[in-house]
């Protein structure tokens, strides 16, 4: 995205929020201060101020934002584990496929953290509070929580036939929208589970994609692997004495 466009997206974050101001650095533009949890999500009307740092790369939206929540009211070391590790303690705000669609549907920094954030606050303050986590939209953290994502987003019921499509996504099958649905509906893919995938086919953000398919696959086969290895220890004839 051009410069400009960008720090005029941070114009309208700040604007939206009194609390938070915004600079210009090298890499992107790192927006902190003050955001406010007002919301209610199938529960409690729950209130509370987070200090936020929020990174915004220069080629956002090809990338989202980076959030960190720097008031310590969500200790990275604490009971809610929903961070990611590998990227100091930031935030993790959902499935990548998620967090990406949404990219697509909200291209721009305001429209993307005031969908993320507020859940993912109000989920951190529900859990401090009432210590559990409210019942909406809420997935295991790790590769299971990827897992389940797919699973509602290509409407998947199991992992065979989320891995069929997931083969596609990433070339190791072809896609061909007039041959039979892998589901066994009988209905041609295009009309039946290929719909979504053929849009993340051709989406701008399918390489991201590919990364979380590939693991799930990877994982996919060595859980049949464990299966099979097992299946063949047990059914061994017992040796007579």
């Amino acid at each position: 995205m051009d410069k400009a466009e960008l720090i005029k997206q941070a114009d309208e974050m700040v604007f939206l929020h009194d609390g938070l101001s915004y600079e210009c650095i090298e890499d992107g533009i790192d927006i902190e201060g003050v955001y406010w949890l007002d919301h209610t999500y199938c529960g409690p009307h729950l209130c509370e101020d987070y200090k936020i740092k929020i990174h915004v790369p220069w080629d956002f939206p090809l990338f989202p934002p980076t959030i960190w929540e720097t008031s310590g009211k969500i200790p990275a070391n604490g009971a809610f584990e929903h961070f990611l590790r590998d990227s100091d303690n930031a935030l993790c705000l959902g499935a990548s496929c998620d967090l990406f669609s949404l990219l697509e549907q909200s291209p721009t920094i305001a429209g993307f953290v005031d969908q993320v954030l507020p859940s993912y606050l109000y989920a951190a303050k529900y859990f401090y509070k009432y210590g559990t986590v409210p019942q909406y939209g809420e997935r295991p953290h790790g590769l299971e929580g990827i897992i389940q994502a797919y699973k509602e987003r290509y409407d998947a019921q199991d992992d065979d036939l989320l891995v069929e499509l997931l083969a596609m996504l990433v070339e190791i099958k072809p896609y061909r929208g007039h041959m039979s649905c892998p589901c066994g509906s009988g209905r041609k893919l295009r009309d039946c589970h290929g719909k979504q995938l053929l849009a993340d086919i051709n989406s701008r953000y399918r390489k991201c994609y590919c990364y979380e398919a590939y693991d799930i696959i990877t994982d996919y086969i060595n859980k049949r692997k464990a299966e099979y290895a097992s299946t063949r220890r047990f059914s061994k004839p017992l040796q007579h004495i």
